[in-house]
């Protein structure tokens, strides 16, 4: 007898491909995502999974991930004042996984911004010449809640269950009572994902409009794209299930380089998104990408974005 196939995450995503930028702006400024629920996403390639830096790391390196987060937490925590007067607090460990993931060591936290426009400057600038890239979009709002009802029914442990009944009378998982308690939470629990946004933003969340996915329940696996599976079937025998709560805009590759462009205009470029030299740097070598991928030849180098009045 033939097993049971495992859902994949595709299989709650309602997939779209598009072949040229204009389509996909106009997707972008549908009234499909108009409402502040929608939170998105750019990967550089439509065949990577959504795994966050721990998640990752920690395969790579066959060890733990509530260990390898556990150590990074730790000796951050001990040291960082070394470099900063500017630190959260102690008791707050959103803050501090937000500190660390800005800085570059792996956490449990998956970027996603508000901005469509941010998710594609990622998705493009990040794809390889012949892998279409990808923008993945999701209802925040209605994954916060349904990661509470799952909560909400855990059988075996109460203090679950009264977070879960907490957030679907308007708490929010980012209260530092809240997530810590899910974070260092012990026993059994339900595999959940759900959006977190800590109340002190670094300059890049904020130009970025960033927010976090966060997976809860680590322990010898992460296993972030199961956990937001098991919220997202619920959604499919609740009230919402006649609702779309996951997109997949596929970019297909001659595209990337035009999106890239109508980016800049906009002002939607390194620079512009991580506003230091280093964002400066890098957004030089993208318009010098975009001039040999955007131009015919004949009209090589095109100087439009370097006009000075």
């Amino acid at each position: 007898m033939a097993g049971i196939e495992t859902p994949r995450l595709d299989d709650y995503a309602k997939v779209n491909t598009v072949g040229s930028a204009t389509d996909l702006f106009a997707i972008l400024a549908s009234s499909q995502f108009h409402s502040g629920h929608w939170v998105f996403r750019g990967q550089g390639s439509a065949h990577w999974p959504l795994v966050p830096s721990l998640e990752r790391f920690a395969r790579s390196i066959v060890d733990l991930p509530a260990v390898i987060e556990k150590y990074a937490m730790r000796e951050f925590q001990r040291r960082a004042h070394h470099y900063t007067n500017s630190l959260p607090e102690k008791s707050n460990v959103l803050e501090w996984l937000a500190l660390i993931r800005h800085h570059g060591s792996p956490t449990r936290l998956l970027d996603f911004t508000k901005s469509p426009y941010v998710a594609a400057f990622f998705a493009a600038t990040d794809a390889a010449r012949d892998d279409p890239a990808a923008i993945w979009a999701i209802d925040a709002v209605a994954l916060k809640n349904l990661a509470a009802e799952v909560l909400k029914a855990e059988p075996m442990t109460v203090w679950v269950a009264e977070i879960g009944k907490k957030c679907l009378q308007g708490a929010s998982f980012s209260e530092p009572e809240i997530f810590n308690t899910l974070v260092r939470g012990v026993g059994p629990m339900p595999s959940v994902v759900a959006p977190v946004e800590p109340f002190r933003c670094n300059e890049r969340m904020v130009v970025q409009q960033g927010l976090f996915l966060c997976p809860f329940s680590v322990g010898s696996e992460l296993a972030f794209e199961g956990a937001l599976v098991n919220v997202l079937h619920r959604a499919r025998s609740s009230a919402t299930g006649d609702q779309q709560l996951l997109h997949k805009l596929v970019i297909e590759p001659p595209a990337h380089p035009h999106v890239l462009r109508e980016l800049h205009r906009m002002n939607v470029n390194y620079a512009s998104l991580f506003p230091d030299l280093d964002g400066l740097a890098r957004s030089l070598s993208n318009i010098s990408k975009i001039r040999a991928t955007t131009v015919p030849p004949p009209r090589r180098p095109d100087w439009d974005f370097d006009m000075s009045f």
